[in-house]
């Protein structure tokens, strides 16, 4: 389970939201997923120590199996995850009414196949949004990505959410971008005087079950240094990129779904910018400075930014990250060392 001290921190930034909470209906997709066990559990934390009475439901394509590897989430008499997936028609879910919805279902790391990545994105949110509509939804979250912005310039103070993306069509990474903006574009013209939606363009992230062998960097980088091995980066080491711990992303997206204005987009990310490289020596020094990064290609002199301005977040809602990055990779690294058994 995530750290306590984490969801204590949670439910004390969140308490001005258990009113507009209490009794209410929240139905997830994605709730397997690394951002989606966070809201989840952080969801069943507020609930069960304030006697909110909410009801959450989930989907999921094996609920054993989830059930079977994260038992304790199995524990709680407010949860009920059923056995469906989002590229089919959900309709027939046992579930009267919907107070709020938080979409955060794309799973491009099982997905192989490129029109499945697209599929998922576009037939999900379709799916999803039916069902909402509906079950009376008040409040639609949709977690889109900063891969939206496509290749668009991107200043030293970060790519804004009034940026419109370019994507390269002609490309085979092209297919989670083009799915998200077109998960975007559906979602708003699904919109309806009775629900409102919302969107939150997600970066990256680093905490409690992040995956460690897969796609992300900084996951990829602790496993290394846990196990004593050298922090191999394939590229130059140069892209430049920002990290928000989960705890901070789980408040800010649970005060979007209630608190934010209709039909708003708001990047959800950290303001502390560093390059891959910096990135590795800093886990490095944090966990293990025994051992090397080592960097396999000399920089090429293309500029690669994966930053979000959050200036709008800040402003629009009073959002900003309390946890800077040495604590949150410290963090990460005890949360795998007592539930992960790495090391």
């Amino acid at each position: 389970m995530c750290p306590p001290e984490d969801l204590t921190q949670i439910n004390e930034a969140l308490r001005p939201e258990f009113e507009k909470l209490r009794s209410k209906v929240i139905f997830i997709s994605g709730a397997t997923g690394f951002i989606g066990k966070n809201i989840l559990e952080s969801i069943l934390w507020i609930n069960e120590k304030n006697n909110l009475d909410l009801k959450i439901f989930a989907i999921s394509r094996d609920p054993k199996s989830f059930f079977s590897k994260y038992p304790h989430f199995q524990m709680h008499a407010c949860f009920e995850l059923f056995k469906a997936d989002i590229r089919d028609e959900i309709d027939s879910l046992p579930v009267e009414k919907i107070d709020f919805v938080i979409h955060a279902a794309t799973d491009v790391v099982r997905q192989k196949n490129l029109i499945d990545i697209l599929g998922a994105c576009v037939d999900g949110t379709n799916n999803i949004l039916s069902f909402a509509g509906k079950r009376g939804c008040q409040s639609f979250l949709l977690l889109s990505s900063g891969a939206v912005y496509g290749n668009s310039p991107v200043s030293a103070d970060g790519l804004e959410e009034s940026q419109c993306g370019g994507v390269d069509l002609q490309s085979s990474k092209s297919a989670y971008a083009l799915g998200k903006q077109l998960s975007e574009w559906i979602t708003y013209q699904s919109r309806a005087d009775l629900m409102q939606v919302k969107v939150a363009r997600c970066f990256a992230f680093v905490g409690p079950y992040l995956p460690l062998d897969q796609h992300f960097a900084i996951g990829n980088f602790i496993k290394s240094s846990l196990l004593d091995e050298d922090i191999e980066i394939k590229g130059d080491g140069t892209p430049l990129r920002t990290y928000l711990y989960t705890s901070d992303l789980c408040v800010w997206l649970l005060k979007i779904l209630v608190n934010g204005l209709p039909d708003t987009v708001l990047n959800v990310g950290g303001d502390q910018v560093f390059s891959i490289e910096e990135l590795a020596y800093l886990v490095k020094e944090v966990v293990n400075p025994n051992i090397q990064v080592k960097v396999h290609q000399p920089p090429n002199g293309i500029s690669d930014r994966y930053i979000p301005n959050i200036n709008k977040i800040a402003s629009e809602m009073d959002l900003r990250p309390t946890i800077q990055l040495r604590e949150a990779i410290s963090k990460t690294v005890n949360w795998n060392m007592k539930y992960a058994h790495i090391k």
